[in-house]
């Protein structure tokens, strides 16, 4: 019910691991934005810096009902992470405005490390006096009383530990009796009044990854200086533009996936985006289309140079590419449905072939990587395993692949093992990819045209 209070930014249910990452990242991302703040400001905290210039900077509390839900809900790979994430939100939060208010059962359901930062320590009734004693750090000598909802001991700074009473959150006049559906409808009804109010600022709502999202919605990425910059979706961590980038690291990728998972559709949202952001003396387009003709579409382009589909074009390629001029512009080639056109343009991916050789010219670009003015941007089934071309491709680590939660265990792609811990099983809307560079991962939602 507190989600519809004006200062919360979400209530996220521990099962939402996607929800969960964005908030540790959100959390991650202010804490280095606050770090930079005060030091421009020379100010060793928020309430000085607040002091000083005037400027607004709000609290940010994450409260975690039962740690001990938390830790049993994520996988096993991620659970060390997120508590060494909390250790440093403690760690360093407190003087930059972060707090952290968490709930737990019983003491070893928070890491030592974790509770050792922790200095405020409410203890409601346990049946152990021990444990009152571990978590408050002060001898505890008498039990709580049974029949007292809410009564506790909260760890004096000067006296020891104290009882305490906690207080209820809905606002009851003195001496009414209440059950616990009044508590909830009074409490309901404070909230609606305080939302109803204008808020200075609404805190950062943390919203899950779009089921779809439109290229031309993409802010535009980042330009390179040396190399194409493709926008082609929106990556899950900061829900920001995700870039696939063709240059001297990484000058060629791989698009890869099953059957009906968005490869084609993939191709031509990279396609059209660097047609939105480079002139075509800038960027030269070379199709070779699958037999669904999936890439037809980007005839239409001033950059497309060359669009083949049969034997008679694959030819036409391969001599283009024999007879590649030494100019500034470079050349991105796309092939779509790479296993299927391999299989129907047979002699053209063969080495026996006569001249020019198709495979070999590509074997040569992807060897010789930026230098060569052709970059490659292939998409490819998922078993490759006897392709000298896409295994080439495949060590340079950098591409993207779809549906990443439904592959065998087992299953190696551009340096990475899936399936990935967290996509396991879940859900793969169409779109959905592992965004890979250069070892680096990122998941992300492909943009349609």
């Amino acid at each position: 019910m507190l989600t519809d209070l004006p200062h919360v930014g979400a209530v996220i249910q521990a099962r939402e691991h996607e929800r969960v990452r964005r908030l540790l990242y959100f959390l991650a991302v202010t804490l280095r934005e606050r770090q930079e703040l005060l030091r421009q400001a020379a100010v060793p905290d928020r309430r000085t810096y607040v002091a000083n210039t005037q400027q607004v900077l709000p609290a940010i509390i994450l409260f975690i009902d039962k740690i001990a839900v938390l830790r049993e809900e994520l996988p096993a790979a991620e659970e060390d992470e997120v508590l060494d994430n909390l250790l440093r939100l403690a760690r360093i939060g407190r003087a930059l405005g972060i707090h952290l208010v968490i709930g737990a059962e019983r003491n070893v359901d928070l890491s030592y490390r974790l509770l050792a930062m922790l200095e405020l320590r409410l203890a409601l009734r346990v049946p152990d006096l021990h444990e009152y004693t571990d978590l408050l750090g002060g001898r505890v000598t008498s039990q709580l009383p049974a029949n007292i909802p809410g009564r506790a001991f909260w760890m004096h700074p000067e006296h020891g530990p104290a009882e305490a009473q906690i207080a209820l959150p809905a606002l009851i006049a003195p001496g009414d009796e209440a059950t616990s559906e009044d508590h909830d409808i009074l409490l309901r009804q404070s909230i609606a009044q305080l939302a109803q109010q204008p808020a200075r600022r609404k805190p950062t709502a943390i919203t899950l990854l779009p089921e779809r999202v439109e290229r031309q919605d993409l802010p535009a990425p980042e330009p390179s200086t040396e190399g194409l910059c493709a926008a082609i979706g929106i990556e899950s961590l900061g829900l920001t533009t995700a870039a696939l980038l063709l240059d001297h690291e990484c000058p060629h990728a791989l698009v890869i996936g099953p059957r009906r998972s968005g490869k084609s559709s993939t191709l031509r949202t990279a396609a059209r985006s660097l047609a939105a952001h480079y002139q075509p003396d800038q960027l030269r387009l070379l199709i070779l289309d699958g037999p669904r003709g999936s890439l037809a579409e980007l005839c239409e382009l001033a950059h497309t140079e060359l669009y083949a589909q049969d034997n008679i074009g694959a030819g036409e390629l391969a001599r283009l590419l024999q007879s590649m001029p030494n100019t500034p512009t470079r050349r991105l080639l796309l092939i779509d449905d790479y296993h299927l056109s391999r299989e129907r343009l047979r002699d053209h991916f063969s080495q026996s072939y006569g001249e020019p050789n198709l495979l070999s010219l590509l074997l040569e670009a992807a060897q010789i990587g930026f230098r060569s003015g052709v970059n490659l941007l292939i998409s490819a089934d998922i078993g490759y395993a006897d392709d000298q071309l896409l295994r080439t491709l495949d060590s340079s680590r950098s591409g993207i692949i779809l549906w990443p939660g439904r592959y065998d265990g087992g299953t190696k792609l551009l340096g990475v093992s899936l399936p990935l811990a967290g996509q396991r099983n879940a859900e793969q809307t169409p779109g959905r990819a592992l965004l890979i560079r250069d070892g680096e991962q990122r998941i992300v939602q492909v943009a349609t045209n």
